[in-house]
């Protein structure tokens, strides 16, 4: 119930974030608002302040394209990102490696603390070795 609401909010405030991040932009680029009068300065601030402000729900991407092996054979092994399951909210990532499997599966489960899970990437990538 509370991730359809909070898309459902997210969708309608788009068109407003678009204006104010216009706005800003608007503000930057022109000089005489920015030293204009006090009105002006005002209003620019709170454009600038409202397109910092909104949270990001970009998700940044694992980019674990191929992991380093310091073993006996050594080398540059490749990896493949599949997305197994896909939700708005949550991906299960699959990371397929181009050497036969020699080690048993790991599930990486990332801890819900309002981070993305890509903060693991170091940690996922160390996994594939």
């Amino acid at each position: 119930m509370i991730y359809p609401a909070y898309q459902l909010w997210a969708d309608l405030l788009a068109p407003l974030q678009a204006a104010t991040d216009s706005a800003a932009a608007d503000c930057t680029a022109s000089p005489r608002l920015a030293s204009g009068p006090q009105i002006a300065r005002e209003w620019c601030a709170l454009f600038e302040w409202s397109a910092l402000v909104r949270l990001r729900h970009e998700r940044p991407p694992f980019a674990i394209h191929a992991v380093r092996v310091n073993g006996a054979s050594g080398g540059t092994i490749m990896v493949s990102e599949e997305v197994v399951l896909a939700t708005p909210f949550c991906s299960l990532l699959y990371f397929r490696r181009d050497i036969a499997p020699g080690q048993p599966r790991v599930l990486l489960i990332a801890p819900l603390a309002g981070h993305f899970a890509s903060l693991l990437r170091a940690t996922a990538a160390t996994m594939l070795v």
